[in-house]
């Protein structure tokens, strides 16, 4: 008995699947009946079933996300023989999922894809999730329970885009290295000039300045760490340096 594998469905599809046995079948030899039997359903109805002189057909609905329905044919010909195979039908929803996380709870690569699509649709899950990993080794509790996911895939997204990642203007800038503004020669030191108009306006020495993603990260991070803090007293002695991490936050102490 063999076994094969068909495309994966959605949940909510209904789709036409069929078995070409034209290599099992003896000269001049067809098919005279087909049978599809539910040996794991995971959720799924075969809703209509048939055959051609060659093909075993069959419509299948249903099924839940996760699960691969496992599924047996079987065929009889017109010379008494019967065949027989195994087919395993993955399960996977396409549904993304809109809703951010509330909480100190880490968004998902489709929680990405959908907050910024359709930037980021055809961008393979495991890229996105290296994006937001690094993004969230610089987003911890101590900002608000509101701000944590939308900062993480603010980030995440400045991070894609910035490596030419995704369908935006800002991506294909820098996916083209940017634009030369100056070379210097012997060591070839070489200035890229931003272009406000893709890629937000961004300037200053800020290192997130350059997307509009992070411009936005920015500006989130400003709602949480309102910036520099002057306490009174001697002692303190606290300053931070650009390479502190997180970057300038939990805001600097300057004491006085």
């Amino acid at each position: 008995m063999s076994v094969e594998t068909w495309d994966a469905k959605d949940p909510d599809e209904q789709l036409d699947y069929r078995v070409d046995w034209s290599a099992d079948l003896n000269t001049g030899d067809v098919i005279t009946n087909s049978t599809f039997e539910l040996v794991t359903a995971a959720g799924v109805s075969i809703v209509v079933q048939g055959f051609t002189d060659t093909d075993a057909t069959c419509l299948i609905a249903g099924g839940t996300s996760g699960l691969t329905a496992v599924i047996k044919n079987t065929v009889m010909t017109a010379a008494n023989i019967i065949l027989e195979t195994v087919i395993l039908l993955p399960i996977v929803s396409n549904e993304v999922s809109y809703a951010s996380p509330t909480g100190y709870i880490m968004p998902t690569p489709g929680n990405l894809k959908a907050r910024f699509a359709p930037v980021f649709n055809s961008v393979d899950p495991g890229r996105l999730q290296i994006a937001l990993t690094n993004a969230a080794r610089q987003v911890d509790n101590t900002w608000t329970e509101g701000d944590y996911a939308e900062a993480i895939m603010q980030l995440a997204a400045h991070f894609l885009t910035r490596e030419g990642v995704g369908t935006s203007a800002a991506a294909q800038f820098w996916a083209n290295g940017g634009v030369v503004k100056r070379e210097k020669g012997a060591d070839h030191e070489i200035e890229i000039a931003v272009n406000s108009a893709i890629t937000g306006g961004g300037s200053g020495s800020d290192p997130f300045a350059s997307t509009p993603y992070g411009q936005e990260f920015i500006a989130i991070r400003r709602r949480n760490f309102s910036g520099v803090t002057v306490a009174a007293g001697s002692g303190c002695g606290y300053s931070y340096a650009a390479t502190d991490w997180p970057f300038a936050y939990p805001p600097p102490w300057i004491c006085q």
